[in-house]
């Protein structure tokens, strides 16, 4: 389990990420997360933080829907209490401010599945 705050344009928000995350974004969106994590993650991980050109925003339009998703999980597994998505989304302001938030969201997402191997 990983636990995160990060900041989305003007707003912070919580994510918790747990093996219970997948399941809770399969229910909610009909869609593999880790099929959708494999799109998106070489494309994420490219985004240099604090570049806004209009090139970048492009390259990145398709993969927003699918991080909004799956940071609204995560948000949601950290505090249930949380508004629905669409009133949730309409809370964020400048969301290109500082890209630095989508890489967050995909290393939060992908904590549960990361394999440690320890030292003996």
């Amino acid at each position: 389990m990983m636990k995160k705050t990060i900041k989305i344009g003007n707003k912070e928000v919580e994510i918790k990420s747990s093996a219970f995350t997948m399941f809770s974004y399969q229910n909610k969106y009909g869609r593999d997360l880790l099929e959708d994590m494999m799109l998106i993650k070489d494309k994420a991980f490219g985004i240099k933080e604090q570049n806004n050109s209009d090139e970048q925003v492009r390259n990145i339009m398709p993969i927003i829907k699918i991080v909004f998703n799956l940071c609204y999980t995560m948000a949601e597994e950290a505090d249930p209490s949380i508004k629905e998505q669409s009133e949730w989304l309409k809370e964020f302001d400048n969301i290109f401010e500082d890209n630095a938030w989508i890489n967050d969201v995909i290393e939060v997402g992908m904590s549960p599945f990361r394999r440690t191997v320890q030292k003996t």
